[in-house]
């Protein structure tokens, strides 16, 4: 029988790229590699792990761990992202300096205005490695 509710979606990170380092507060993640090789460092409090992954092989991340994705294969990696849940909230550092206070941002991180009102409104793309 098939798991409902579920919540999914497409990833695509382009050739020596990271896919921003981000954790789901909503459901563990499980992800099916579709056509190239990958390596996902899953952050587990004081400690990190570095894995390896190949087309046909599935991902897990346990909900509230903390990872990054690189692609170390020569084309664009494809996988879907699959949660257990009706939803996928999004936790990553981007999204989360957009929503504190500018000056809190500035003092704490001696940064500009502009450079704050510069910052990624969205979960930004991959960035390279």
């Amino acid at each position: 029988m098939a798991s409902v509710p579920v919540a999914a979606g497409p990833v695509t990170v382009h050739p020596d790229r990271v896919h921003e380092i981000h954790g789901h507060l909503t459901a563990d993640k499980r992800q099916y590699y579709v056509n190239e090789s990958a390596q996902m460092t899953v952050f587990t409090g004081r400690s990190e792990r570095t894995t390896g992954f190949n087309p046909g092989d599935i991902g897990y991340i346990q909900r509230n761990l903390s990872q990054y994705i690189k692609n170390i294969g020569d084309t664009d990696l494809v996988f879907p992202q699959i949660f257990k849940s009706d939803s996928c909230l999004n936790r990553s550092p981007s999204n989360w300096l957009i929503h504190i206070p500018a000056a809190v941002v500035s003092a704490h991180f001696n940064v500009s205005a502009q450079e704050i009102a510069d910052f990624p409104k969205k979960i930004p793309d991959p960035v390279p490695s």
